[in-house]
């Protein structure tokens, strides 16, 4: 039951999760008090789009802990705020203002023109490149 639960959770396509979930109440129906829970608590629509990966964003796939959330908090913590207890929200509001916002942008900036430190994947691809070119 689990695994089949695990299936349907991480189903991409809206229409093949929906088929799934129809399955899987047809093959457990024998578990009549599970399948009144499951379907009172987790199949309604609004409740669906909470635990199923078909209804999220794809661009947001990566995202579905809040990993990204605990590591951002770290380290606006670490560098922004230098591990001093802040207890005033007028200095955090000033830090997120002036520091952060004014990092991202530098950030942004940086990756769209592309500086910075070459991945050994592009510096290996930049040399061949630069191989062919001598050949031509």
């Amino acid at each position: 039951m689990m695994r089949y639960l695990q299936k349907i959770v991480y189903e991409e396509d809206k229409n093949q999760f929906l088929q799934m979930v129809t399955a899987f109440q047809l093959e457990y129906a024998d578990q009549s008090k599970f399948m009144d829970y499951f379907i009172r608590s987790w199949c309604a629509e609004d409740k669906m789009k909470v635990w199923s990966r078909s209804f999220k964003d794809r661009q947001y796939s990566h995202m579905l802990t809040n990993n990204y959330i605990e590591s951002w908090h770290n380290q606006l913590k670490t560098v922004f705020l230098g591990r001093v207890r802040n207890k005033r929200l007028d200095k955090l509001v000033s830090v997120l203002v002036n520091d952060v916002e004014y990092y991202l942008n530098q950030e942004f900036e940086r990756v769209v023109q592309g500086n910075g430190a070459m991945s050994p994947f592009f510096k290996q691809q930049r040399l061949r490149e630069l191989e062919a070119e001598e050949v031509d």
